[in-house]
């Protein structure tokens, strides 16, 4: 799926006491991972029990949006705290599979009980 490339990335953060949300829609791709990446800076002064990755409305993804789910899930790592993905799109899902990033990734169809 080729996503609009004037397409913009709109992404939500909604912090918790324990977990972190952070909500994207449109386009994960070089002309948007690089702004993506610069609001989300502070995550590791932030250092959430748990962050959540919602990617349900995630139109398209590149290298580089792959790169900002590794440096999220790197920082959350690093921190010994968890990160989950969530995704329902098959798009999504065989790109993660053919990256292996399914045996990285905490993936999920649905938001975490707590979080709902």
């Amino acid at each position: 799926m080729e996503a609009n490339r004037t397409e913009a990335l709109r992404l939500t953060v909604e912090p918790g006491a324990r977990t972190m949300v952070v909500r994207m829609e449109g386009p994960l791709l070089l002309h948007t991972a690089t702004k993506a990446r610069e609001r989300l800076h502070d995550l590791e002064e932030r250092r959430p029990g748990c962050l959540v990755a919602d990617l349900r409305e995630v139109t398209d993804i590149d290298s580089t949006g792959l790169a900002v789910l590794l440096w999220m899930h790197r920082t959350q790592t690093n921190h010994r705290s968890e990160m989950i993905v969530v995704s329902a799109s098959p798009m999504l899902d065989r790109i993660f599979e053919v990256t292996r990033l399914c045996d990285v990734f905490d993936l999920r169809r649905e938001m975490p009980e707590p979080v709902r």
